[in-house]
């Protein structure tokens, strides 16, 4: 059962049990951020263009331009999943599938090192506390 964490500087954390097939987790999880976030700014003119579009196509195109290297870790075939705005909702959250990096200086973090993670200093303020551990869990059913 996915854990969450709210540490001193405002970042939610939502910590995993351990590994999970990201090519079943992350679409999972994009229709799940998507199913709670909402158009933001400039997002609302995308957002009214896009609706048309296949939710699966979105979520495709969400899924591998959020995919990029994580730069500095040791593991050369780390990569995490930056999710900004998607079809112009604003989403603001990521994923580490290996973890932090092993030299990162998150101290409550440290019990959970080599654990996939999530991190967001926004989503749950935008969309209501626990609005991340919610979207993670059901992305995980």
């Amino acid at each position: 059962m996915p854990i969450s964490i709210v540490d001193d500087e405002g970042f939610t954390w939502v910590v995993l049990d351990g590994p999970v097939a990201d090519d079943i987790f992350v679409p999972r999880l994009v229709i799940e951020l998507l199913s709670l976030a909402r158009p933001y700014g400039a997002g609302v003119a995308q957002a009214e263009r896009e609706k048309a579009r296949p939710l699966d196509e979105i979520v495709a195109s969400a899924v591998s331009s959020a995919r990029i290297p994580l730069y500095g870790s040791p593991r050369k075939h780390d990569v995490q999943y930056i999710f900004d705005y998607i079809s112009g909702h604003r989403v603001k959250v990521r994923y580490l599938p290996q973890g932090l990096l092993p030299d990162h200086n998150r101290l409550a973090l440290r019990q959970y090192d080599g654990k996939p993670i999530l991190e967001s200093n926004t989503f749950d303020e935008m969309y209501g506390n626990g609005a991340l551990l919610n979207a993670v869990n059901l992305a995980l059913l």
